[in-house]
Protein backbone atom coordinates (compact mmCIF):
# COMPACT_ATOMS: atom_id res chain seq x y z
CA UNK A 1 0.00 0.00 0.00
CA UNK A 2 3.04 2.29 -0.11
CA UNK A 3 2.00 3.76 -3.43
CA UNK A 4 -1.50 4.40 -2.14
CA UNK A 5 0.00 6.48 0.67
CA UNK A 6 1.65 8.56 -2.02
CA UNK A 7 -1.71 9.08 -3.71
CA UNK A 8 -0.91 6.72 -6.59
CA UNK A 9 -4.05 4.63 -6.13
CA UNK A 10 -4.36 3.53 -9.74
CA UNK A 11 -0.82 2.18 -9.95
CA UNK A 12 -1.07 0.58 -6.51
CA UNK A 13 -4.30 -1.13 -7.55
CA UNK A 14 -2.80 -2.44 -10.76
CA UNK A 15 0.21 -3.85 -8.91
CA UNK A 16 -1.91 -5.46 -6.20
CA UNK A 17 -4.35 -6.94 -8.73
CA UNK A 18 -1.45 -8.46 -10.70
CA UNK A 19 0.17 -9.78 -7.52
CA UNK A 20 -3.12 -11.29 -6.33
CA UNK A 21 -3.67 -13.00 -9.68
CA UNK A 22 -0.16 -14.48 -9.57
CA UNK A 23 -0.54 -15.53 -5.94
CA UNK A 24 -3.84 -17.28 -6.62
CA UNK A 25 -2.24 -19.26 -9.46
CA UNK A 26 1.06 -20.04 -7.72
CA UNK A 27 0.08 -20.39 -4.07
CA UNK A 28 -3.65 -21.00 -4.10
CA UNK A 29 -6.67 -19.58 -2.36
CA UNK A 30 -5.72 -20.76 1.14
CA UNK A 31 -2.19 -19.34 1.38
CA UNK A 32 -1.69 -16.59 3.95
CA UNK A 33 0.18 -14.48 1.38
CA UNK A 34 -2.85 -14.61 -0.91
CA UNK A 35 -5.04 -13.55 2.02
CA UNK A 36 -2.65 -10.69 2.73
CA UNK A 37 -2.91 -9.47 -0.85
CA UNK A 38 -6.71 -9.68 -0.72
CA UNK A 39 -6.68 -7.62 2.45
CA UNK A 40 -4.33 -5.01 0.98
CA UNK A 41 -6.35 -4.70 -2.20
CA UNK A 42 -9.58 -4.49 -0.20
CA UNK A 43 -8.12 -1.71 1.93
CA UNK A 44 -7.06 0.15 -1.19
CA UNK A 45 -10.57 -0.16 -2.61
CA UNK A 46 -11.93 1.32 0.62
CA UNK A 47 -9.54 4.25 0.32
CA UNK A 48 -10.80 4.76 -3.23
CA UNK A 49 -14.41 4.77 -2.04
CA UNK A 50 -15.24 1.34 -3.51
CA UNK A 51 -16.74 -0.56 -0.57
CA UNK A 52 -18.67 -2.99 -2.78
CA UNK A 53 -15.39 -4.13 -4.36
CA UNK A 54 -13.56 -4.17 -1.02
CA UNK A 55 -16.04 -6.21 1.00
CA UNK A 56 -15.64 -9.63 -0.66
CA UNK A 57 -11.85 -9.37 -0.61
CA UNK A 58 -11.77 -8.41 3.07
CA UNK A 59 -14.28 -11.11 3.99
CA UNK A 60 -12.25 -13.76 2.15
CA UNK A 61 -9.05 -12.65 3.84
CA UNK A 62 -10.68 -12.70 7.27
CA UNK A 63 -12.38 -16.06 6.65
CA UNK A 64 -9.04 -17.66 5.91
CA UNK A 65 -7.10 -16.17 8.81
CA UNK A 66 -9.90 -16.03 11.36
CA UNK A 67 -9.92 -14.02 14.55
CA UNK A 68 -6.93 -15.86 16.04
CA UNK A 69 -4.66 -13.84 13.76
CA UNK A 70 -6.08 -10.54 14.94
CA UNK A 71 -6.05 -10.89 18.71
CA UNK A 72 -3.61 -8.83 20.70
CA UNK A 73 -1.65 -10.89 23.20
CA UNK A 74 -1.32 -9.99 26.87
CA UNK A 75 2.02 -8.36 26.06
CA UNK A 76 0.29 -5.99 23.64
CA UNK A 77 2.03 -7.43 20.60
CA UNK A 78 0.49 -9.26 17.68
CA UNK A 79 1.12 -12.95 17.04
CA UNK A 80 3.86 -13.75 14.56
CA UNK A 81 1.34 -14.68 11.87
CA UNK A 82 -0.79 -11.53 12.10
CA UNK A 83 -0.09 -10.60 8.50
CA UNK A 84 -3.60 -9.71 7.37
CA UNK A 85 -4.99 -6.40 8.52
CA UNK A 86 -8.72 -6.67 8.09
CA UNK A 87 -11.02 -3.83 8.93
Amino acid sequence: LFRSHQGEFKEAGELLEAALSTSLKALGERDVRTANLKSSLGQLYLLEGRPADAEPLLQDAYKFTGPRFHRVSSTGSYPRRAWVTCI
